[in-house]
């Protein structure tokens, strides 16, 4: 199974040119992806959270978006960051939404943001496109899912341009997203989010800057800088 879907009819050239070629590697995780396929159509209700939602704009200034910029927004799910990614980078930008389950990206699809947002099936482990393509990578409420973080970090800098962020996120802290995994069980139910010296010691050895945590009750950034 190939990591990135055909591109829809019309998408830019620019696009286009992103992808990596060749694209072998499989999927790391069947189970994951059967787990989120199977609760995407209702996953924006089951998940309905106003308290979440009002968390949103405290994380969003970490991303530092500015009007152009090509930005990664890997573990879209449901694409409930597009909204604010689009106020952000205007219509000059280009958001590609990107995760592993078809029937999240089918989800978000549904939703008809713009014809500067595409979409592509694609694995955090196994990224499908050109070295310094992108100029924000945004991990939000993904990271603890992927099963080779150390391997994922230095693939997510080999996608950055030059001087760029990568920004992992949750609307929860470090110790209650952990807990969280613990009582959904299986197959997420061993998935973790690193302690904050073990995710400066993997972002350093990745290759990253300036590595930073904001690990409150309500939310969590690490951010670091190609």
């Amino acid at each position: 199974m190939n990591h990135l879907e055909s591109y829809p009819a019309g998408i830019p050239a620019r696009i286009a040119a992103m992808r990596r070629e060749p694209l072998l590697t499989p999927f790391a995780n069947a189970d994951k992806i059967r787990f989120f396929d199977d609760r995407a159509s209702r996953w924006d209700k089951d998940h309905a959270c106003p308290a979440e939602d009002n968390l949103i704009p405290l994380i969003v200034p970490f991303f530092r978006l500015e009007r152009g910029l090509r930005v990664l927004d890997l573990g879209c799910g449901t694409g409930k960051l597009v909204p604010r990614l689009l106020e952000g980078i205007g219509r000059s930008g280009t958001v590609v939404e990107a995760d592993f389950s078809c029937e999240m990206l089918k989800a978000c699809r549904a939703k008809k943001f713009g014809t500067n947002v595409h979409f592509v099936r694609m694995d955090g482990q196994g990224p499908a496109f050109r070295n310094g393509t992108f100029d924000r990578l945004i991990c939000f409420s993904l990271f603890p899912h992927i099963d080779d973080q150390p391997a994922a970090l230095g693939a997510f800098r080999r996608l950055l341009a030059p001087g760029s962020p990568l920004v992992i996120a949750h609307a929860m802290g470090r110790d209650e997203l952990n807990a969280h995994f613990v009582k959904v069980g299986a197959p997420v139910g061993e998935d973790r989010l690193p302690a904050n010296d073990a995710m400066r010691a993997m972002l350093d050895d990745a290759g990253f800057r300036d590595p930073e945590i904001v690990d409150r009750p309500h939310h969590y950034i690490a951010r670091a800088w190609r």
